[in-house]
């Protein structure tokens, strides 16, 4: 069993511990940050769903 636990990496064995992932989900990265600004400061483009799933299908179209 020794030979095993040896190959487990630290994090993995405080994830088992703690039966939690070893990151804060409340605290947004940078990426989501810049998000937030965006829509704060009005420099993002409203859509539905539709027009999602429209622009889903371009990307598709557009790599094929």
């Amino acid at each position: 069993m020794r030979r095993i636990q040896s190959h487990i990496p630290d994090e993995l064995r405080k994830v088992s511990k703690n039966q939690a992932l070893s990151l804060d989900l409340f605290q947004p990265n940078s990426e989501t940050l810049q998000a937030i600004e965006d829509t704060e400061m009005g420099r993002v483009e409203r859509t539905s769903l539709n027009g999602l799933r429209a622009m889903i299908r371009k990307d598709k179209a557009d790599l094929q």
